[in-house]
């Protein structure tokens, strides 16, 4: 277990969320939030809430007030980028090399 990979799991525990930079190639992180973007304005499946479509460059279609501040995305994983994905260790490969910097 390398220090990085410490200090991951070390954030994540006291933050709830870590951001691993450089797990996946960008090509792959930018179709992907391209597909939830499009998953937002015009859903494929029907979210269980209920909650309606948002547009991310529109802040105006966000939920706000005393609304329920989480819209459910369900993408379906048929994309390239969701081969890639799965492809990948869970960790992100932190396990495999030394990093050094914060886990943010």
């Amino acid at each position: 277990c390398t220090i990085y990979a410490d200090r991951l799991r070390a954030a994540f525990a006291r933050d709830g969320w870590v951001t691993i930079r450089r797990a996946v190639e960008p090509a792959t992180m930018e179709s992907l939030m391209a597909q939830i973007a499009r998953e937002l304005e015009a859903p494929s499946i029907a979210a269980e809430s209920g909650e309606a479509s948002a547009s991310l460059d529109r802040p105006d279609t966000w939920p706000s007030g005393g609304s329920r501040r989480v819209l459910e995305v369900t993408p379906p994983g048929d994309a390239a980028h969701w081969a890639e994905l799965a492809a990948r260790p869970v960790d992100g490969g932190v396990g495999e090399r030394e990093q050094s910097g914060t886990a943010r």
